[in-house]
């Protein structure tokens, strides 16, 4: 037997594929697994037979030996040269070649998964008798970069024995190789029986659930085992071609829209990856997918999937696809909807904002903190004859009390998600009935006070508004509940920061105070409105006092109070004389 020798640098080419190409060791037995199923696919468009893959692993002291054997479409000698002896030859990459048949029916394409059998020994052994031969060929490569081709004794069987002499400092035993047997073995089409010592057989041969009449708590068994979670909910999902399809699991706990998904995914029933975070819509990171596909397409490692046109196709239909179910489960039972709807609201507004037809269906079911309490939008609608609501979440407390004593239903839209949801249902509400305000609005809504008692309050009024206009603040008077509220302020956004810049301005050096004068229009009108509660004792005591006596003060302190109340930051100035004000009433009262 002569030797001959590979057409590569052979070290270079292992190097690469144990330190960059390949994850683990492991994965030698999914390669033998791939190339040993192909063969039996190939002889399977030539004739009907028993297709069969067996694996017999021999242990005695420290020797270890590891045979598997198809019953294949087989080899012939210059097919071992043209397959085995030249990397990046694959007998599965030309639709012309031996095999006169789909590319696609193949896991494998690139001809280096034998290769892969040098990370855990020293020399490969191929035996093989091609189909329609009564000829059996040995190639025997080794890691220094030979290879031999011989021809042997006619073995009796079509098909082809791989055999290797495991190194010593690889963990395998027959437990790890029975957890690897199951890990890429268990869906593939043929059968696998493996035996050790040759003692009794175990056979791995499963089918996937959803292709099986198996009932529901067979498949939440198998999610809780592959995810290590409880789940309660569970539907079929599959692309508009049904050449991807699965099951598809929820989440039963919240989890972050930036979580990383990891789904489990198959490729012809080969195992490729358990994290596989690109098969799914990045929205969907709620659900968690056991996949196989039939057209999608491994990279050269067949660890992961490449990301094409096709992947995009198939993204995109199983999206479709858990929509769908999401809207048979609110039609089919509303309770385990609002289950999902609670638990994974963002995910689902998310989505909502992204895809109209969702959006009009889904949108009745969510949820906001409301002035009532928590109510879905459906419930909104029935109570109250318009949906108003609040972007700033200190906006809301300070409406809140009078929104409740007036028997005024509010969102709470201060939450993530929330404000552009009911922004898209604003505008596509043709009725107005939907709202975003303010605390103004509430001051423009409340009652106004008699003409008559205006008349005589006129001008306290106007002296009032003369002591605030150093704080550049409107003041009006409404009458509104609860009687306990002295004053509501309202403060734009702008102004908010208008009044920030200002404060730093005239805190500031000359310098800073041209620069803030070049960047901003610091224009003279009222930035903050003031609404007196003309129920209140306190407020009509300081409306009717004596002109005499000073109240500076005391309408200070409602307007700081005020701020306060609607968590408005106060300025240095502010501040100065909110403890002056103390310091002075604490002197006149004591």
């Amino acid at each position: 037997m002569e030797n001959s020798i590979f057409q590569v640098n052979l070290s270079g080419i292992l190097k690469v594929l144990s330190d960059s190409l390949y994850s683990s060791w492991e994965v030698f037995i999914r390669e033998l697994l791939q190339n040993a199923n192909d063969a039996i696919t190939a002889r399977s468009l030539k004739e009907s037979f028993k297709p069969v893959i067996e694996i017999d692993f021999f242990e005695t002291g420290t020797s270890r030996v590891l045979q598997i054997k198809d019953n294949g479409i087989g080899l012939t000698a210059d097919e071992m040269t043209e397959f085995l002896s030249k990397i990046g030859s694959s007998s599965k990459r030309n639709t012309s070649d031996m095999f006169d048949r789909e590319q696609q029916s193949f896991i494998g394409q690139f001809g280096i998964g034998l290769l892969s059998c040098f990370m855990v020994s020293e020399k490969i052994e191929v035996e093989s008798t091609a189909w329609n031969s009564t000829s059996t060929m040995r190639w025997i490569g080794n890691t220094d970069g030979t290879y031999a081709i011989e021809p042997t004794d006619y073995n009796g069987y079509t098909g082809t024995k791989v055999r290797l002499a495991i190194k010593k400092d690889i963990a395998l035993t027959s437990d790890k190789l029975t957890f690897l047997l199951h890990k890429y073995g268990d869906y593939l089409p043929v059968p696998i029986k493996y035996s050790y010592n040759a003692g009794s057989e175990i056979t791995f041969q499963k089918e996937f659930p959803w292709l099986t009449r198996s009932t529901g708590s067979e498949a939440l068994m198998l999610g809780n085992r592959v995810f290590g979670e409880r789940f309660s909910h569970y539907f079929p999902i599959q692309d508009s071609k049904g050449q991807t399809q699965g099951l598809a699991y929820v989440l039963p706990h919240r989890t972050h829209t930036t979580s990383v998904s990891k789904h489990v995914l198959y490729v012809k029933r080969m195992f490729i990856s358990d994290s596989c975070g690109d098969i799914l819509p990045d929205w969907a990171f709620f659900v968690r997918a056991i996949l196989n596909s039939d057209n999608l397409s491994t990279t050269a490692s067949r660890e992961d999937i490449y990301h094409n046109e096709i992947l995009e196709e198939v993204r995109e239909s199983l999206g479709i696809s858990i929509k769908k179910y999401l809207k048979r489960l609110g039609d089919s039972d509303p309770e385990a909807m609002q289950e999902i709807i609670v638990t994974h609201a963002q995910a689902l507004k998310s989505l909502a904002l992204e895809d109209d037809d969702f959006f009009a269906f889904i949108k009745n079911w969510f949820i906001f903190p409301t002035t009532q309490g928590d109510l879905s939008l459906k419930q909104i609608q029935q109570q109250s004859s318009s949906i108003l609501f609040v972007s700033d979440l200190d906006e809301f407390r300070q409406i809140a009390p009078i929104a409740r004593a007036n028997n005024q239903l509010v969102i709470n839209a201060g939450y993530i998600y929330d404000t552009p949801i009911l922004l898209k249902l604003q505008e596509r509400d043709h009725t107005g009935k939907t709202r975003q305000i303010n605390p103004e609005y509430f001051g423009n809504i409340l009652n106004d006070i008699d003409i008559e008692i205006y008349d005589l309050i006129r001008k306290r009024i106007d002296v009032l508004q003369a002591i605030l206009i150093e704080f550049d603040v409107e003041l009006d008077i409404k009458a509104f509940s609860p009687e306990h509220v002295p004053a509501m302020l309202h403060m734009s956004q702008d102004a908010i920061q208008k009044r920030d810049f200002k404060s730093i301005r005239d805190e500031s050096d000359s310098l800073w105070a041209g620069v803030s004068d070049a960047i901003l229009d610091f224009d003279p009108g009222f930035r903050a409105k003031l609404f007196l509660n003309y129920k209140n004792e306190i407020v009509k005591k300081l409306l009717y006092t004596e002109a005499s006596k000073k109240i500076d003060p005391y309408i200070q302190m409602l307007y700081f109070n005020a701020l306060m109340m609607g968590h408005y930051p106060l300025s240095g100035k502010e501040l100065d004389r909110m403890n002056e004000n103390i310091m002075i009433l604490l002197n006149t009262n004591l």
